[in-house]
Formats: C-alpha cells, structure tokens, sequence
C-alpha cells in the first residue's frame, strides 16, 4: 500500500492481477511472445506488379511458456487442466504481463518432458483470438410485393433435372 506523505492517509493502489490462462495459474512464465498482425491484399495486374487496396487485422495469437512443479499429483492436475481448456473448446481469457486477451482458444498445447523435467510440467500453449459473431435470420417479403422478384425472390424447388449429353462438332 502507498501512503500520502502530504495528508498521511492511505491512497488507493491498484492490484494487477496475476498471470493466468482460462483461471489456471501457473508458478512462473518464462515467456510470453504476443503476435498482431495484418493481411494486406495483393492483386496481381498485367505489367506484372501488383497493387493493395485492402487490409483487414487478422486474429491476435499468444504463445506462452510456463511452467509449475509440485507433487506429480499436482503436475499431472495442471497438466489436465490444461488439455481440459483445449478439449472444450470454450473462449476464455488470458492475462499477461502486457495485456488481457478475451475470447481466447488454446490452438496447440505442447509439454516437452525429459530428465530434467520429469517432476515439473513445462508447457507452451499457443492460444488464438476468435471472433463470435451473431446470426439474425429474416423472411423475405411475399412475391407479389417485390419490386424484381426474379432477382430477389427465395430460391424454388426446381425438381430433379437430367443432364444431357451435348455433342460436340
């Protein structure tokens, strides 16, 4: 807590919380590699260049690298934990030291063991942004009402049709 020196009272302080991937916290984050970018369009034209016209931002993608040790009770709790947040395929959010990321899903989980980690879960989890966007569904207005039906109107059973054949000359 921070203290005023000028009126001696106590002054709010802000907490920031701690790291965490979908509520699981693990002891110690050895890296955190935080990946923006855009997909610029490109059309090719005839001389052979080509030209951009367009860019839209693709979804933000963290990779973080952690770790825990503890009881191998404990390892192999976080361990499913963490397979369980992939297998449910859930957004969840993700605080890092940078920032907080919403919407998130674990794209790959990877957890190298060797000698030296046998008693300890190491693991990099790659987790993408995904975007949830809303359906609405509507009803055309009847037939008689549209102003081009034949453009406008909901599609219409056709029936089966045969293919023929097509000589050629």
């Amino acid at each position: 807590m921070t203290v005023n020196r000028q009126t001696q009272t106590d002054a709010p302080i802000a907490i920031r919380p701690r790291r965490s991937i979908g509520g699981i916290y693990p002891q110690i984050v050895m890296e955190e590699q935080h990946t923006d970018s855009l997909h610029i369009t490109e059309y090719p034209v005839e001389s052979g260049a080509s030209f951009s016209d367009h860019a839209f931002k693709k979804p933000e993608i963290v990779s973080i690298t952690a770790g825990t040790s503890a009881t191998q009770e404990d390892v192999n709790l976080l361990y499913q934990k963490l397979l369980e947040l992939q297998d449910k395929r859930e957004p969840f959010e993700i605080i890092t030291g940078k920032r907080r990321y919403t919407d998130m899903l674990v794209e790959t989980l990877s957890v190298p063991t060797d000698k030296t980690k046998e008693n300890a879960l190491w693991f990099n989890a790659t987790c993408k942004h995904i975007r949830i966007v809303g359906v609405k569904t509507t009803s055309l207005p009847p037939v008689e009402r549209q102003a081009l039906p034949n453009s406008t109107a909901s599609p219409v059973d056709g029936g089966t049709a045969t293919p023929k054949l097509v000589e050629e000359d």
